[in-house]
């Protein structure tokens, strides 16, 4: 018999993919997973139709309650750029534009990898995949 996720499972992975910022590994690890399933197999739970449809609640729901949507965030930022645009405000420009980077997760570096192309690379490329995810740049330089 298939390991089915349960409901409370999936609603609890949604819960804290929905508050944390949308990062999926954090979610997989505030839900209880261990730090190597939740990096590499875990992410796949991301692709399961309870999941998927516990985010979509928990994102109409949170719509709901404040009525601002992606779009209409971007719209307002997009406005704020524009007006800045045009009274020649250079830091209110580059403000809006992160802001929209911002909403749109443009502001980080990932790069995601599913759990396939993962199986394809070498023990060895794997060990290095992950000491370069644990890698910062600051100010261009590896800190």
């Amino acid at each position: 018999m298939a390991n089915r996720l349960s409901d409370e499972k999936a609603n609890l992975i949604a819960s804290h993919y929905c508050t944390n910022g949308y990062k999926r590994v954090e979610a997989l690890l505030s839900s209880g997973y261990k730090e190597t399933y939740a990096k590499h197999v875990g992410l796949k739970l991301f692709d399961n139709v309870t999941v998927k449809q516990a985010i979509a609640r928990i994102e109409a729901k949170n719509s709901a309650k404040t009525s601002r949507t992606v779009q209409s965030l971007d719209d307002m930022l997009s406005e704020a750029y524009e007006q800045a645009k045009r009274l020649d405000h250079t830091s209110a420009m580059v403000s809006a534009s992160t802001a929209i980077a911002r909403l749109y997760g443009m502001d980080r570096q990932t790069i995601q990898v599913d759990a396939d192309e993962l199986k394809e690379l070498s023990e060895q490329e794997q060990a290095m995949a992950d000491r370069i995810s644990k890698l910062t740049l600051i100010d261009g330089k590896v800190g």
